[in-house]
């Protein structure tokens, strides 16, 4: 339920005076309630077509001077929202009358289901979806990302990589790697280094940019003039050729690597599915229960978890249910695991004991999330090895979305909030490269409750090299 202090952050994002600190939260929490999504919506609508309604021309920036630190009168106050309402019908419903896009959307930028990611400058930002202004930089430190510019130009990305929209024929590749390419005809896209230059003339090609090593140009299709700082001519390079910089000062042909470089960013596919909140569940059971997604069923091998009230609520139990086979591999690697909790009606999550997921290889536990055993209040991993525990440098608490990105290929293990792993990890671990899994365990022991609104598993690319 919306609250009134919501409708208070919404309209200092819309008049500025928000803080920057804030305006990042404020940008989280879009990413996971819809319902602030949509109220931000109305609001920017209205917004917007009063600004214009009382100014009479398109505003490129600002869209009404900053709102003065006062507080009015109730009374004032509501005559002012009623008319707000009044004149927002009244523009909306006059013929021919429509509203007009918002300024902004210059670019825009999406994320694969992996991607850890964060933006520097203006940008409007939902889901795993942004709309850029020019100047603004994309850090992505994990996944993919595919960036498409209005001049028909488009950039695929991976982590860990630093990319900045400087236009719609220009972008600055401060660190990583990335492929590029111009559809559009009579159109060009010069992507930077602090190396180099490259200068498309209908082409597809990708670059690498890493501290420490020289800046590499690879061209797919068409040709690439390559340029030096200061310089606005270079040789120029066709399809299957390759060249770095060496110095600042020499480029050096070398044999072309596409297969280092990202094409498309990665999907990502749900192979276990399970919602204990919908209305309508079939039975209060869980043992025999056929997943919304997946091919297997549930087992419950010890205990009486029921389902009822949104949710699966069981203490003293486990459950298991199969994976598909060969869900990872070398070349999908990458799995998501998310537990969507709930404060439980009774017991608690908390615990000496545990509580949460586990991933099962041949009858052999080999990683859990959750909480784990110990006296430790807080959502951990464990990823068996004989090792301890890892614990969060600070404690992450009580019912919330976790989930936990796991790396086939690396070994890598970490947990996130959210139902993706869209900002920095909390916990993470290594297992050795190549594990892969085959069943899921989910239970809690004698002390501990788990109470599970969803959960679900998807597995799907990697942006790695």
């Amino acid at each position: 339920m919306t609250i009134k202090s919501d409708h208070d952050l919404i309209q200092q994002v819309l008049d500025g005076s928000i803080s920057h600190e804030n305006f990042k939260a404020f940008q989280m929490r879009m990413r996971s309630e819809p319902e602030l999504l949509g109220l931000y919506r109305e609001y920017a609508l209205l917004h917007h077509s009063l600004c214009e309604e009382f100014e009479g021309r398109r505003i490129e920036r600002k869209t009404c001077p900053p709102r003065r630190n006062t507080r009015f009168p109730a009374m004032f106050a509501g005559i002012a929202a009623a008319a707000a309402v009044v004149l927002l019908v009244t523009l909306l419903n006059r013929p021919g009358k429509s509203p007009k896009p918002h300024p902004i959307a210059l670019a825009e930028v999406v994320f694969s289901d992996d991607a850890v990611w964060s933006i520097k400058g203006d940008h409007f930002a939902t889901g795993q979806k942004a709309r850029l202004d020019r100047g603004a930089i994309v850090r992505l430190q994990q996944g993919q990302a595919r960036l498409t510019l209005g001049g028909g130009a488009a950039a695929v990305i991976d982590g860990n990589t630093e990319l900045e929209y400087v236009s719609d024929e220009s972008l600055r590749l401060g660190h990583g790697r990335g492929r590029f390419r111009v559809d559009a005809k009579n159109r060009h896209l010069a992507v930077s280094t602090a190396a180099l230059t490259a200068v498309d003339l209908g082409t597809e090609f990708g670059m690498l940019s890493h501290p420490g090593k020289p800046d590499e140009v690879h061209v797919f299709e068409g040709r690439v003039q390559v340029n030096l700082p200061l310089s606005n001519e270079g040789p120029i390079l066709a399809a299957g050729d390759a060249a770095r910089v060496l110095d600042r000062k020499t480029i050096e042909r070398m044999p072309v690597a596409m297969p280092r470089f990202p094409a498309t960013a990665p999907d990502f596919t749900r192979i276990l599915e399970d919602r204990f909140d919908t209305t309508g569940t079939a039975a209060p059971d869980l043992n025999g229960r056929n997943p919304q997604q997946g091919l297997g069923v549930w087992r419950v091998e010890s205990g009486a978890p029921k389902i009822g009230n949104g949710r699966l609520e069981g203490g003293n139990f486990t459950a298991f249910c199969k994976l598909p086979a060969r869900c990872l591999s070398k070349r999908n690697p990458v799995l998501l695991a998310t537990l969507e909790t709930t404060e439980p009606f009774s017991g608690r999550f908390h615990t000496a004991g545990w509580a949460g997921m586990s991933f099962y290889k041949e009858g052999r536990e080999l990683l859990f999330f959750g909480d784990g055993f110990g006296e430790e209040t807080t959502w951990s991993i464990d990823v068996k090895q004989g090792l301890p525990v890892l614990l969060p440098e600070n404690r992450v608490v009580g019912q919330r979305t976790v989930t936990l990105c796991y790396n086939r290929n690396t070994g890598a293990a970490s947990l996130h909030e959210g139902s993706l792993p869209l900002g920095p990890a909390f916990v993470t671990g290594t297992l050795p490269a190549g594990i892969e899994f085959d069943e899921i365990r989910i239970g809690a022991s004698e002390e501990a409750v788990l109470a599970l609104r969803s959960l679900t598993v998807r597995t799907g690319e990697s942006g790695e090299e």
